[in-house]
């Protein structure tokens, strides 16, 4: 049998569809579509009929270049629930984009909610493995072990996130580098699913790609040196000049350990008047915390965890007054 694979587009959500195309595939199924997608579709995601109607050819970044055959049942990985799905597993605060919907859900061994889980591949894996007996290949315990430390921003300090001397780190800088190339989505989903990361960093491919991931990042962490904005305990970073600069992600903290959160935004991509805001905590004071940013977010249309969050929000200006707002929040003892 075959699938269309719906995942969060980023390292954790192309891990987590790795994950789930080796069991398939141990079973003698496949994948037929790889659908990477991020939260500017929940618009339409909330539609009750999205997954018949995905395949009609419209202006949409979930859908563009696809023919109008019928769909194959969904598998979704971290990402929001939605009732049509074969599978679904997801981690993240809030997943039910719609009324009703909770109320609807039933968990069983192919559809599993666990936000005390750090990064959903981890959760697909052990759902996986107890739900179905599924004996995963060896190379996946540490993708598993490793996506617990990056989407849990579990490292032993920014400069590591600089540095980037671990195959984990590595990968994860080339699949930000190349966020918008759908066909590496699919590539990088495919080659996980059977090689370890050390193979994945040492590929013919992907070699070429670190080589201007570090040129990038000594320029993101030199844009951000010039572009933070510090108020109260918050740091805010506008991205529009260079939305590529975020590559240094944990930059801010790099060059301001004793701040507790930042606030950056920037256009969506191929979206000019959409913008993108992320609101972090310093990961290394996370003791410090008193706020729940996913919460936060959701005020907002968007979602996170505890200590990460982010929404997308339509036009400049507001933009600017949704940044002040969180800033004030945050500020907040």
């Amino acid at each position: 049998m075959k699938y269309d694979i719906f995942f969060h587009n980023d390292f954790d959500g192309r891990a987590s569809a790795a994950v789930m195309l080796a069991f398939l595939q141990s079973r003698g199924d496949d994948i037929a579509n790889y659908v990477p997608i991020k939260y500017d579709i929940i618009p339409e995601w909330v539609d009750e009929r999205y997954f018949e109607k995905r395949m009609v050819p419209r202006r949409s970044a979930a859908v563009r270049g696809r023919s109008s055959a019928a769909p194959h049942p969904a598998i979704i990985v971290d990402f929001p629930y939605h009732p049509a799905s074969a599978f679904w597993f997801d981690h993240h605060l809030k997943p039910f984009r719609r009324d009703g919907w909770e109320a609807r859900f039933k968990p069983d061994r192919e559809h599993r909610y666990d936000d005390t889980y750090r990064s959903a591949c981890h959760l697909v894996y052990d759902s996986l493995r107890q739900g179905f007996g599924w004996k995963p290949p060896v190379h996946m315990r540490e993708l598993v072990r490793w996506l617990d430390v990056v989407d849990g921003a579990d490292y032993r300090s920014a400069r590591q996130t600089i540095e980037l001397k671990e195959p984990a780190l590595l990968a994860n800088a080339a699949i930000e580098f190349e966020l918008n190339n759908h066909a590496a989505a699919e590539w990088t989903v495919r080659y996980l699913a059977d090689h370890s990361l050390e193979q994945y960093v040492s590929s013919s491919r992907i070699r070429p790609v670190l080589a201007r991931v570090r040129r990038a990042i000594a320029s993101g962490v030199a844009f951000y040196r010039g572009h933070i904005v510090i108020d109260g305990r918050v740091m805010i970073a506008d991205l529009s000049p260079d939305p590529a600069a975020d590559i240094a992600h944990f930059a801010p903290y790099y060059i301001h350990p004793d701040m507790l959160y930042v606030v950056r935004y920037h256009p969506f991509y191929g979206k000019p008047n959409l913008f993108h805001i992320n609101v972090g905590c310093n990961p290394w004071r996370r003791s410090e915390n008193k706020k729940h940013i996913g919460e936060l977010m959701k005020r907002f249309g968007g979602g996170g965890h505890r200590t990460v969050g982010g929404a997308e929000i339509e036009g400049r200006t507001n933009t600017l007054r949704a940044v002040a707002d969180m800033v004030d929040y945050l500020n907040r003892k």
